[in-house]
């Protein structure tokens, strides 16, 4: 038997694994790459909405950073290994506290422990986040703001000393990323759950309750601030919640079964189903002198609740797409699961132990490859992209040499039916195409070519005559056409 968190030695050990797993889960982005945001981020910007989108905290870091004339873009590999170091602590943190609700683990036990939380983490919604490098250190940031307020509230007595630091730590985290939220519920109740199920049901139904109303009243104060923002990205219109609860509804076997084909389809569902199967079985056989109803009827309220969690702000979304970087939490399922079964499995060395590290292996495995294709993808992108701006700004060049005219305008549209993404992937803005959107188009030719240029509108009579009904597939030099200082160009 183990004592963990008693001896430094552990406690170094643990942290190297979390660290090397998150270096090698992540560790393809730390090569610079790009969303279609990334290119407006290029240069400091100076964001004169913070209260945008709720992310206040977000958008100060930025404007701080752009103040001091610092891109997190163009220095993205640093920022990138930074986040990665933050989500390490985040993991090595909660792993540390669900490591002294005993006293002695088996080793077999602290192996299962450890590989049922890596897919928390390390998971391929999470990995989007990653695509997107001008901001993934605020999002790290933010998980570690949650996990620490998780430690709080979960520790000792509750107090309103407690319940005041970890309100502040997770309103923060929504003030970073709304999308991180739920883990706070998900994780305070399991710990909590954990720590006192076998004594009294009463006290984690009754800390459960206080750790609700905390998030609910930071997502109220949260969405306070988003409505002082001057682009809401709130609708409360009953005709747009109804709209969007019936989207969020048809996205479910987008989400289950095909994991918004970030991994392969039915995976998610059937490990989800292995294990809670494996779970139940647990509850029902070997805990009889529980209620064992009572602790199922609690894990199976857990997951709903959370997952209520994750996809409700969607229901006031203006758009309400169930975007995979938005409910990173979802991911999150079979390391809860297989946390549970740790616990709750007295005989840590029967079949069913092994049957349950055979079930995390092949879901962390799948989900390794599933965020190395999403890192190879997005440099496919990012490549073709580059490479269309360039030729594009060949024929520019080619034009200013002939006419020794130099172009400083661009005007852009899309034709009939824009090509959103080089690659195959229905997920909604992972891998899109950034000369398929006009407000990306321009800041990458402008970083690709080290120019700068105006944007104007489409001249009408230049549309008609060159890009009416016109639907390309790949590109095509008269999908550009220059007429004195200014290059109309139609995004295919």
């Amino acid at each position: 038997m183990i004592n963990v968190v008693q001896n430094q030695k552990h406690n170094v050990l643990l942290f190297i694994g979390c660290f090397f797993t998150c270096l090698l889960f992540y560790g393809i982005f730390i090569i610079p790459h790009y969303a279609v945001d990334t290119y407006v981020y290029t240069k400091p910007v100076i964001e004169q909405d913070i209260f945008r989108a709720g992310r206040v905290l977000t958008f100060s870091f930025l404007n701080i950073l752009g103040y001091f004339n610092v891109s997190m873009a163009n220095n993205q590999s640093i920022f990138t290994f930074l986040s990665i170091v933050f989500f390490s602590i985040s993991h090595y943190f909660f792993l540390r506290t669900l490591l002294t609700i005993k006293s002695d683990w088996t080793n077999i036990s602290i192996l299962t422990l450890f590989l049922a939380s890596v897919t928390l983490f390390n998971n391929v919604f999470m990995a989007t986040l990653f695509i997107f490098p001008e901001v993934i250190l605020c999002y790290s940031i933010g998980t570690l703001l949650c996990v620490i307020a998780v430690n709080t509230i979960v520790s000792g007595d509750l107090g309103m000393k407690k319940i005041m630091i970890s309100f502040i730590l997770i309103f923060a985290t929504l003030c970073f990323y709304q999308g991180i939220g739920p883990y706070y519920v998900m994780l305070a109740i399991l710990l909590f759950f954990l720590k006192n199920w076998k004594e009294s049901m009463t006290n984690v139904f009754s800390r459960s309750i206080m750790i609700i109303f905390i998030y609910t009243v930071a997502i109220l104060a949260n969405s306070l601030l988003e409505r002082l923002s001057t682009r809401h990205r709130t609708d409360f219109s009953l005709d747009k919640v109804f709209s969007n609860i019936w989207s969020i509804i048809k996205a479910q076997k987008l989400l289950w079964v095909d994991s918004d084909k970030l991994l392969p389809q039915f995976i998610f569902i059937i490990i989800f189903i292995l294990l809670l199967v494996s779970l139940s079985f647990i509850i029902f056989k070997d805990l009889k002198k529980y209620k064992t109803k009572g602790i199922f009827l609690f894990l199976v309220s857990l997951i709903f609740l959370t997952f209520l969690l994750i996809v409700a702000p969607f229901a006031i979304a203006n758009d309400g797409f169930l975007t995979p970087r938005g409910i990173v939490v979802f991911m999150a399922f079979p390391s809860i699961l297989g946390m549970f079964f740790v616990f709750l499995n007295y005989n840590s060395n029967s079949k069913r132990s092994y049957l349950c590290i055979a079930y995390i292996v092949i879901f962390i495995c799948l989900s390794f490859l599933g965020i190395q294709n999403i890192g190879v993808n997005n440099n496919i992108t990012n490549a073709l992209d580059k490479a269309i701006a360039q030729q594009m700004y060949n024929k520019i060049e080619r034009y200013e040499t002939l006419s020794n005219k130099r172009v400083t305008k661009i005007a852009l549209v899309n034709d009939t039916n824009p090509t959103w993404s080089y690659v195959t992937s229905n997920s909604y803005d992972v891998h899109s195409r950034a000369l398929s959107i006009d407000w990306a188009a321009l800041p990458l030719l402008s970083a690709v070519t080290g120019r700068e240029f105006e944007m104007v509108e489409m001249d009408k009579k230049i549309y008609n005559q060159y890009f009416l009904e016109h639907d390309w597939n790949s590109y095509e030099d008269n999908q550009v056409v220059i007429k004195g200082d200014t290059a109309y160009i139609a995004l295919y």
